[in-house]
């Protein structure tokens, strides 16, 4: 029996979220990569994402050098 990985990456996530929905890989992989682009656009812009239940997002401050 092959064991599950240790890591999950982009691809494992559309194939286990297709599994549970029902849904179609290709149909599944625009979900995905739309929630992505959404989370990400909202991080860049300095926004705090909850997802309720799993946790929160941020990007911390940058430090400005001092020249």
């Amino acid at each position: 029996m092959p064991t599950k990985p240790k890591v999950m990456d982009l691809e494992h996530i559309v194939r286990e979220v297709a599994a549970k929905t029902q849904g179609t890989i290709k149909d599944t992989s625009k979900v995905v990569d739309a929630l992505l682009e959404v989370l990400a656009d909202n991080l860049q812009k300095g926004h705090t994402v909850h997802l309720a239940d799993f946790g929160t997002l941020t990007i911390p401050p940058q430090k400005v050098s001092e020249e």
